[in-house]
């Protein structure tokens, strides 16, 4: 199998202690044991899978807000009709 992206942990270890300001240890502790936890090496057929639920979440996030907004605005003219006819006095 072919590695497309090789990350070393070492790397990033050297990333997070180089920063300018002091960090709490407990927290540098748990950021390191997070870069350990994630994956390294993904292969062409797991990043073009990610990439396509990636592709559908997506989707499915505009569709809910639309679906959301359309939503409220239906219930915002519900409720302006409700007003006039109560104006009205009928």
């Amino acid at each position: 199998m072919k590695k497309q992206e090789e990350i070393s942990p070492a790397t990033s270890i050297l990333k997070i202690q180089s920063s300018p300001k002091k960090k709490n240890p407990k927290r540098m502790q748990r950021e390191l044991n997070r870069a350990k936890k994630q994956p390294i090496v993904l292969t062409k057929a797991q990043l073009a899978l990610q990439k396509t639920h990636d592709l559908v979440k997506q989707k499915r996030k505009t569709a809910k807000k639309k679906k959301q907004r359309a939503l409220t605005t239906y219930k915002y003219q519900l409720k302006q009709e409700k007003r006039h006819q109560k104006k009205k006095g009928y």
